[in-house]
């Protein structure tokens, strides 16, 4: 029969154990963020779609919020892909006509 070894509480620990003060940390979770408000109101949106549409007033309200959600979240995505890069990119190209010389036509 196999037998259990078990530590004595007094027993100092081996040189191969680690110490039981190190705790473990917790990883940075950003909960409050656009993409997990973004998947959610998707989430719930096409939760409401599938089960398709119910008499139930709280569920209306929720359905609601989930279509505006879903509503900001394209707002959002599209005026920082969009409209922000359009700028940055004629930002760009206006810093770069400053510096192109132009040979003179002689």
């Amino acid at each position: 029969m196999a037998t259990k070894k078990r530590l004595r509480r007094n027993a100092s620990p081996t040189a191969n154990s680690q110490p039981q003060s190190k705790k473990r940390t917790r990883p940075d979770w950003r909960w409050r963020s656009f993409p997990v408000f973004a998947s959610f109101a998707t989430g719930m949106l096409i939760a409401f779609v599938v089960n398709q549409g119910s008499v139930n007033p709280i569920a209306f309200v929720l359905q609601l919020a989930a279509l505006l959600g879903v509503g900001y979240s394209i707002a959002h995505l599209f005026v920082t892909n969009v409209i922000t890069a359009g700028r940055t990119r004629r930002v760009r190209e206006e810093e770069t006509e400053d510096v192109i010389v132009h040979p003179d036509d002689d």
